[in-house]
């Protein structure tokens, strides 16, 4: 706020995309049969899955999801994700692109749960093995979907937006990473190439 404020000129340029977020291969019927017949979320969630098989004679892989963006020339950028988007899109974003001009907004147009990445996957808790059950999802995502969510926007962006060369990391995203052991809302391991401190 010390330099002040610079507007912005004309009307933004607005694109959007629909992807496919893959989810890992649904159980079988045997398997929805057998949990329809609790009385809680996941018997609910079974017969939805249920109704799928019966409709479609399949259960759904993937999750459509339509990212946004819009433009002010080359001097700012809105990015509007759905869903609970987990904060390591948000690190490798302002990595990947020049942070100076860019603004990330999740929970946007839609809701499709949370969306894990690569590492919340690997890690596993409620984001990446339970969570799904509240959105009528069958399972889990595959762990691709974090390329594929970062590559859409970096194609809706385009080139004037990546990271210059030698961009240093945003004085922002530098943290201490915690241990599961001190804190249950661990950060883990960085993407690549930020910098730990």
């Amino acid at each position: 706020m010390k330099k002040g404020l610079k507007p912005l000129a004309g009307t933004p340029a607005i694109r959007q995309r629909t992807i496919q977020l893959p989810l890992e291969k649904p159980a079988d019927r045997t398997h929805w049969e057998a949990t329809a017949k609790r009385n809680d979320f996941h018997g609910y969630q079974a017969k939805l899955m249920l109704e799928q098989l019966e409709k479609n004679g399949k259960i759904q892989e993937f999750v459509p999801y339509t990212i946004s963006t819009w433009t002010f020339r080359k001097d700012l950028a809105l990015v509007f994700l759905p869903g609970e988007v987990v904060v390591d899109y948000a690190v490798r974003l302002k990595t990947e692109l020049d942070y100076t001009r860019l603004w990330i907004n999740a929970w946007c147009n839609d809701m499709p749960g949370y969306i894990p990445s690569r590492r919340v996957l690997k890690e596993g808790g409620y984001e990446a093995d339970f969570s799904q059950v509240y959105y009528a999802l069958p399972g889990r995502y595959k762990p691709e979907l974090e390329d594929l969510l970062i590559t859409t926007v970096r194609d809706l962006l385009g080139p004037d937006y990546l990271a210059p060369k030698g961009q240093k990391p945003a004085t922002f995203l530098r943290f201490r990473p915690t241990t599961s052991k001190t804190s249950s809302g661990s950060i883990g391991a960085l993407p690549s190439p930020v910098t730990k401190t």
